[in-house]
């Protein structure tokens, strides 16, 4: 579109903005504008999905209820724009400049448009600048927004479930009333934030700055507070996980002679068989249960942080919503397990190397086995599963963030809406 086709479209479009004959709404589907400057434009109501906006400039730019699904304002810069319920679900605003920009009940949450071939749904907003924008009530689900600065910004009432704000800047932002359920806010910079009423339930805060912060009614439940700074932090009435009652007496003796067994190498204490067990809620984390036997127990909600589980056996077991976050589980037996809504992050589904009673390798290996798994929703960002039997497994709307993948096949698996980006499926080099 050269200068001259778009002065017109633009003198067309604010004709129908204002109501005078001979306007003609603004139809931008899919065209190519890179580099077009609309600094200062109203584009208010415009059709733009699809629409390739890199490295435009929209300052100042009145862009509210504009449908804008799927384009893409990489690198754009945005100061000051109006985003007033504008539908932005699956747009890519990687490095894009949103100072002070007005984004209010904007539409953020994942979408594909039709013409693009990626593996990545999500609104892409990492690296983005967002410093003082306004972001009251609007929708970020699952929306990818690492490395970001936020400061200042005012995020109260946001919908933020599964959001990654990984090593985000996030200082004196207001984030009150905001639901992060879920959420990944590792390493984030939240000195000062308001977080007043914030859900923060099962998010992953670990070596994060609380600095100051104020989460007076916040819900910090199954939150992982791990290297978590909360110097000066005001906590007030948070909800936060009361001190777990230990395991019943029957299962705390099951545990310790489990792992006598494991530290004798079997020549004391007994393997633990929780085959059928129900261990709904139960906590355990840091606990030693390698080559423990879970088929078909009952594990929904139960706390597994850090545990080690290589080549335990969790066939057929329900662990749905439960929190194995950081585990080792090479060589893990998980054929047929129910782990929708499971967080996985960080662990390690890989092979293990088998060992024999000396400790000497044998040169063989076990692949962990996720076949015919249901891990719908599951978190899975940052997990190794190299080598891992995934046949028949369904990912659906999983987050497979910089996963690894080598080995696995993927045609063999259910991967429809997983969310991809940054996953590793191949030797490189």
């Amino acid at each position: 579109m050269n200068p001259t086709e778009l002065a017109e479209l633009l003198e067309s479009h604010t004709r129908y903005i204002t109501g005078l004959v001979g306007g003609v709404r603004a139809n931008f589907s899919s065209k190519d504008l890179r580099g077009q400057n609309f600094a200062n434009c109203n584009l208010q109501q415009a059709i733009a999905p699809g629409a390739n906006f890199t490295r435009c400039s929209l300052v100042a730019t009145d862009l509210s209820f504009a449908d804008l699904y799927g384009a893409n304002f990489s690198y754009a810069d945005c100061t000051r724009a109006n985003f007033f319920r504008a539908d932005l679900r699956g747009a890519r605003l990687h490095c894009v400049r949103l100072v002070m920009a007005n984004l209010a009940e904007a539409d953020l949450r994942p979408g594909v448009y039709a013409t693009y071939v990626s593996r990545e749904s999500r609104t892409d907003l990492s690296r983005a600048t967002l410093d003082n924008a306004t972001l009251v009530n609007a929708r970020l689900d699952e929306a990818n927004m690492s490395q970001s600065s936020l400061k200042g910004t005012d995020l109260s009432g946001a919908s933020m479930p599964q959001v990654d704000l990984t090593d985000s800047d996030l200082r004196a932002a207001n984030m009150s009333r905001a639901k992060l359920k879920g959420a990944i806010l590792s390493g984030a910079n939240m000195s000062g934030a308001n977080l007043n009423g914030a859900s923060l339930e099962g998010a992953d805060l670990s070596g994060a700055s609380l600095n100051g912060a104020i989460l007076e009614g916040a819900d910090l439940r199954g939150t992982n507070l791990d290297g978590c700074d909360l110097e000066n932090t005001d906590l007030g009435d948070a909800a936060t996980d009361q001190p777990a009652p230990g395991p019943g007496s029957d299962l705390a003796q099951i545990i310790q002679a489990h792992a006598l067994w494991v530290r004798t190498k079997g020549k004391e204490g007994r393997r633990a068989d929780l085959t059928g067990f129900d261990l709904d809620s139960v906590d355990l984390s840091g606990a030693d249960l390698s080559v423990a036997e879970f088929a078909n127990a009952k594990l929904s909600g139960a706390k597994l942080i850090k545990c080690k589980l290589a080549m335990a056996n969790f066939s057929n077991a329900s662990l749905s919503g439960a929190n194995l976050m950081q585990c080792d589980l090479r060589g893990v037996n998980l054929s047929g397990a129910n782990l929708e809504g499971a967080n996985l992050r960080r662990s390690n589904i890989g092979c293990i190397e088998i060992r024999d009673n000396e400790g000497r390798p044998t040169g063989k290996i076990w692949p962990a086995n996720l076949s015919n798994a249901k891990l719908i929703k599951a978190n899975l960002s940052d997990v190794n599963l190299a080598g891992a039997n995934i046949d028949n497994a369904d990912f659906f709307a999983a987050n497979l963030l910089r996963a690894n993948l080598t080995g696995c096949r993927l045609e063999k698996a259910r991967i429809k809406g997983a969310v991809l980006e940054g996953a590793v499926f191949k030797e490189t080099g």
